[in-house]
């Protein structure tokens, strides 16, 4: 066994000596062997100040709980996935209704190109709106006030006159008959056009409109003026076209002279899609 060697006397003493023999010295609970005394010993350094590659370290260096990554959170890339796709998907459904919406419009317009629809049957559009006047067979009124006071008066063209019999437009009405059905869109009635008999004259002002169907009338108040009025109804197939009187405009004396008591109408043009083009 390798003696050893006092540390302040460099006497040589036993493995096993605590005191040396010699001087005294305490040689420590573990003495030195020759080799150990001639290392430095290491100095442990306490660091109370950070460095600058820790302070540009990140944070994990410290020993802190590391910043979560998208690989250990996948709800983050989740989250991303929606706030990118969700936009993407509203955007594209936009552009789809809206294409889908002028897709149905542009069919839509194609239709009404093509077809009228009436409360019976669809008319083509190549048919020409017209007047129905030569497809009238015959007509009948409430009352006439002579042979030359005719309903024929009404759809002739010209400014002869139907007038009732001193009835002042009670109970009227005028009923035209076609040889086929027609579809009528609208009808233009115009009274007497010389201002002093019209002024005289009783004045149709309320009507009503029949046809075939009997669920189908329309309600029209008329001016009290002699220039032609335009009545729009509701598209309908029919063979008859029928005009009733609810009230009526009453005459007026002029220059002394009394009023008439013949209710009175110029013409009365129906205007529509002809047999061939309803059927």
């Amino acid at each position: 066994m390798e003696n050893l060697i006092c540390s302040n006397c460099k006497a040589a003493l036993e493995q096993t000596t605590e005191f040396c023999n010699s001087c005294g010295e305490w040689q420590g609970v573990n003495p030195s062997s020759k080799e150990e005394l001639t290392k430095e010993p290491e100095k442990i350094k306490r660091v109370t100040k950070l460095t600058t590659n820790q302070l540009n370290d990140p944070i994990p260096s410290f020993h802190s709980n590391p910043v979560p990554t998208r690989k250990e959170v996948p709800g983050i890339r989740a989250v991303f996935f929606i706030a990118i796709i969700i936009p993407i998907i509203a955007g594209a459904s936009y552009w789809y209704n809206s294409n889908k919406a002028s897709q149905v419009v542009e069919e839509s317009i194609e239709i009404d190109n093509l077809t009228t629809t009436s409360t019976t049957t669809t008319v083509p559009k190549t048919a020409t709106l017209t007047n129905l006047k030569k497809w009238i067979i015959n007509c009948s009124s409430s009352s006439q006030y002579g042979p030359g006071y005719s309903c024929t008066n009404l759809f002739d063209g010209t400014k002869n006159s139907w007038q009732d019999a001193s009835q002042s437009c009670k109970d009227g009405y005028i009923i035209f008959e076609f040889n086929e059905e027609v579809n009528i869109n609208f009808f233009i009635l115009q009274n007497i056009e010389d201002n002093k008999p019209f002024t005289r004259n009783y004045k149709v002002k309320e009507i009503e409109i029949n046809t075939d169907d009997p669920n189908y009338y329309y309600r029209f108040e008329l001016e009290n003026i002699n220039s032609s009025q335009w009545i729009d109804i509701v598209p309908v197939n029919t063979t008859t076209f029928q005009i009733t009187f609810l009230s009526a405009y009453p005459g007026e004396e002029v220059s002394g002279a009394n009023p008439f008591l013949e209710c009175a109408i110029q013409e009365i043009e129906i205007y529509g899609y002809p047999p061939s083009a309803s059927g």
